[in-house]
Formats: C-alpha cells, sequence, structure tokens
C-alpha cells in the first residue's frame, strides 16, 4: 500500500480548520500532519512536517495567505499550493496574488451552508481531486517524452521577438500589472525558431512536475480541408495555472487587433469579473467578462463568466455572444467545449482555437469541430504549462496545427490573425 498524501492546513479560522480536517481524515490516502493558525505558523513547521501539499487560506494574521506562498515557494518550488479562499470580492482579488505569487490552484470556501455536514460536503467536492491530482503529478518521475505531431496549414514563418507591452500611465496600472504576471521585471524572452521550440515542448527534465509524462505516445496528424492564413476569431480555453498564462498571452496583443478574442477560464463567479477588470487594466486590448447578447468585435476580449457557458452565433448581419446554463461538460461550467464548438460553426476555417495551461480535456472535443471544418489551432507546451493536461489532450490527439510555449503564443496569435491584405475584412462569419 502507497504512503497517503501528507497535508499541511494553513487557516486561522478553529471552524474552517476544523471541516477541513475532517473531510481531509475520512479519505484513506490523506493525512493531516499539521494544522497551523496564521502563515508564520505554517513556516516554521514545514521542515518538521514535511507535507506533500499545503492546502493555505487566503486572508490571515501574521502572516497573510500571499506572503505565506512567497516564503513557501522561496524555500520549494514544487511544493503544491491550494488556495482556500472567501467568495467575496477582496477574497477573489487576494486569490489572484496568490496564484501570480506561485499557489497552483484554488478552492472557495463554503458559504450559506447551515450545516457544517453540507460544508464539508461542500470542500469534500472541491478540494480532494485537486489534492490527488497535484501530489500526485508532483511526486511522480518522468518516464519519458510524448512524441506529438502536428498540423501546419503554411510553411511556418520565422518567429521574432515579441514586442514590449505599452507602459502603464499611472501607477495604479503598473501595481496591477506586476501583482497580475508577478514577473514585471523580466526581460523579453530570446527568439527561437520553430523547430527549436516544438523540440523543446517534447522534453523531459526529472523532478519537474510540470513536465510530467507517461509512457512514449505517438500519434498522427490529419488535415481534411484547406485551412486559413487569417484568423478572424480567437478562442482561447485555460484551466489551472490559466490566470497567469491569460495575462502573458492577452498582453502581447496590440491595440489594433483585428479580431475579436473569446475566453473561458475555469473560474466560479465573482473571480471572473476579477480576472477580467485585472486583465483590462494590463492589456492594451479592453476585455470585460461577458454578457448576454453582447455584440462580437473586433479587438475586444469577451471572459466567460462563473457558472456560464459562452457561445457565439450569428444574429441577422452580426455576431452576438449568447450565456447558458445547460448542463456542466467535462464536471465544469463554463466549459471551453461549447465556446470552440459554436465558434466552429459561426466562422469555420477562419477561426483559431488557443489550449492553455489546465487540468483534464475540456477543449478537447471543441478542437475537434474545429479541426473538422479546417480552423487552426494552438497548443501551449509541456514545459511552461502549470498542468499539461488540457492541451495535452489536443497535442496527442494530433489537432494542434503547433505547440509553443507560452512567451510565444500571443505572438503567434497576432501573426495568425494578420490580413493577407489591408482590403480583406477580418469579422466575416462562415458560411
Amino acid at each position: 500500500m502507497s504512503k497517503p498524501v501528507r497535508v499541511m492546513i494553513c487557516d486561522d479560522s478553529s471552524v474552517m480548520r476544523r471541516i477541513l480536517n475532517a473531510v481531509l481524515s475520512a479519505e484513506p490516502d490523506l493525512q493531516v500532519v499539521y494544522q497551523a493558525e496564521h502563515g508564520r505558523d505554517a513556516l516554521d513547521h514545514l521542515d518538521s512536517a514535511r507535507p506533500d501539499i499545503v492546502i493555505v487560506d487566503v486572508e490571515m494574521p501574521v502572516l497573510d495567505g500571499i506572503d505565506t506562498v512567497r516564503a513557501i515557494r522561496r524555500r520549494s518550488r514544487h511544493l503544491p499550493i491550494v488556495m482556500f479562499s472567501s467568495l467575496t470580492s477582496e477574497g477573489a482579488a487576494a486569490t489572484f496574488d496568490a496564484l501570480s505569487a506561485g499557489a497552483n490552484d484554488f478552492v472557495t470556501k463554503p458559504s450559506g451552508q447551515l450545516h457544517i455536514e453540507d460544508a464539508i460536503h461542500t470542500v469534500r467536492q472541491g478540494l480532494v481531486t485537486k489534492i490527488h491530482f497535484l501530489t500526485e503529478l508532483a511526486s511522480t518521475p518522468s518516464q519519458g517524452t510524448v512524441v506529438v505531431a502536428t498540423r501546419t496549414a503554411t510553411p511556418a514563418s520565422p518567429l521574432k521577438l515579441p514586442r514590449e507591452s505599452a507602459k502603464r500611465q499611472t501607477t495604479m496600472r503598473e501595481a496591477t500589472a506586476t501583482s497580475v504576471t508577478g514577473n514585471s521585471a523580466e526581460p523579453p524572452p530570446r527568439s527561437r525558431s520553430r523547430q527549436e521550440l516544438v523540440s523543446e515542448s517534447h522534453r523531459t527534465e526529472p523532478g519537474e512536475a510540470s513536465r510530467h509524462t507517461s509512457a512514449p505516445v505517438r500519434v498522427s496528424a490529419s488535415s481534411s480541408r484547406r485551412r486559413s492564413k487569417t484568423a478572424a476569431v480567437v478562442a482561447i480555453g485555460s484551466s489551472t495555472g490559466g490566470p497567469k498564462a491569460l495575462s502573458e498571452v492577452l498582453t502581447r496583443l496590440p491595440a489594433d487587433f483585428r479580431a475579436p478574442v473569446l475566453v473561458v477560464q475555469h473560474m466560479p463567479k465573482l473571480f471572473t469579473a476579477m480576472m477580467a477588470d485585472r486583465l483590462d487594466a494590463l492589456c492594451k486590448l479592453q476585455v470585460r467578462e461577458a454578457v448576454h447578447d453582447a455584440i462580437v468585435r473586433p479587438g475586444e476580449v469577451w471572459i466567460a463568466p462563473g457558472d456560464f457557458h459562452m457561445e457565439v452565433t450569428r444574429v441577422g448581419a452580426g455576431l452576438r455572444l449568447k450565456l447558458n446554463q445547460g448542463p456542466p461538460e467535462n464536471a465544469v461550467r463554463p466549459a471551453v467545449d461549447p465556446l470552440l464548438r459554436s465558434v466552429a460553426r459561426c466562422f469555420g476555417h477562419m477561426a483559431l482555437g488557443v489550449i492553455l495551461t489546465g487540468m483534464g480535456k475540456d477543449g478537447l472535443d471543441g478542437c475537434r469541430a474545429l479541426s473538422n471544418v479546417g480552423a487552426q489551432i494552438i497548443a501551449q507546451d509541456q514545459a511552461t504549462s502549470a498542468v499539461w493536461g488540457m492541451p495535452r489532450a489536443v497535442a496527442e490527439a494530433g489537432l494542434a496545427s503547433v505547440i509553443l510555449p507560452l512567451e510565444q503564443i500571443g505572438f503567434e496569435i497576432e501573426q495568425r490573425v494578420r490580413p493577407v491584405a489591408a482590403e480583406q475584412p477580418v469579422l466575416t462569419p462562415a458560411v
């Protein structure tokens, strides 16, 4: 029998510690090794407790969750950290800062439950699966390299160095940029050839959680229809590690970007609104949380609201967003697949799908729909993904036109959206 996963709890609320302990102690393969009352307490006992994962409250006295994450990351790059966040605007903002500081994921605290049994059930649903997945990812040594085939519509052009983002006009925006990216002083990446990038995406380094792969897998690529050189819409899907990845990608897009950008990030309501506000302050394009019946226009970024699927549909001569609370797909709502299927219907081969870091396979079926109409698909590579689940599924299925590190994806999107001729209309739905 394998050893149980050692879990440290860090929360100043005795009630929440009781709930977490009840949830984790009921799992035979989980063991609570220490319950800290604040961040300093957790750090003082980190070496003696030797946890495999740490559950950290966001708002605590003495040392809060954000500074606790930063301190843990100075000691260990790979110890999984899950934030335990309240579903409030303050809690959402702090959770984003914690994710930027290096937390792997978050779970929302129960709210509105009258009985502790209900609260325990709510926490168990959100937390246990993430603990198992993150600890397995962090502890399993790499066993090989996934070999994937990509389909490219046109001969690859050399990748150029992305332009630096425009400087923010106010101190507040500069502070926001730093908190979202956690990396504002980092120099631009070196330009690399596409051959280098794809080769790098297949490499594996022992001990790197984000680069873990299973036994070698070989797939073949197919290309059934012609593919447009110019995309008229960009549809992005992301999950675990997504907020930071979206920040990296969207800040690369120029102010004169000539296509709408539609984003599904697995997050609950309130958190998606907070993410849209943070990204809007950081990006050259306007970023908003989607609203039902919004007109889809070039140069605007719409993010699916928590608990709502987002689709695009043709209304008369124009295109509009439609929100619905249909059944969850891949156990989530919003899900990436409904968006991608609708984009395939409305834009056909003029669509560009982008699958970023995330756990699970959401986006795979949607990418199949895109591939069937000849659309282009970009997948994030293994080395730069927080969790190489969603992009890996697309890559192994042979659906990716190209597999790139995160730092290159924004520039690649810009190149694939740039019109072949200035007079060519970009926002033209497929017939």
